[in-house]
C-alpha cells in the first residue's frame, strides 16, 4: 500500500506551480491566469499545469528553454500524462 503523501507534499506542488504561473502570466489573459490560480489554490496542480500547457500551445507562446525545462520536470515530477513535445523548441526570439 502506498503511503499517503503529506502535506509538504502538495505545498511544494503548489510552489513550483505557482512559479510557472509567475513566469507565463504577462503572455495570458488575466482570465486564464486568475482560472490557474484559482486552481492552484484549491489543490489542483495537476489540472493547473494541464491548462497552461493547454494554452501555451493554444497561443503558440514562444518560451525561454529553462521555463519549457521547468514545465516538463513539473510534469514529469507529477507523473503526469501530458503531451509537452510541443514545447520542445519553442524559445523566446
Amino acid at each position: 500500500m502506498q503511503e499517503p503523501l503529506d502535506s509538504a507534499y502538495y505545498e511544494e506542488l503548489r510552489g513550483k506551480t505557482r512559479a510557472i504561473l509567475i513566469e507565463v502570466a504577462d503572455l495570458i489573459s488575466g482570465a486564464q491566469a486568475g482560472l490557474i490560480d484559482e486552481l492552484i489554490d484549491a489543490n489542483e496542480s495537476g489540472v493547473a499545469l494541464e491548462e497552461m500547457i493547454s494554452i501555451i500551445k493554444e497561443l503558440k507562446l514562444n518560451l525561454d528553454p529553462s521555463l519549457i525545462e521547468q514545465i516538463i520536470r513539473l510534469a514529469d515530477f507529477m507523473k503526469l500524462r501530458i503531451d509537452t513535445s510541443h514545447l520542445v523548441g519553442l524559445e523566446i526570439e
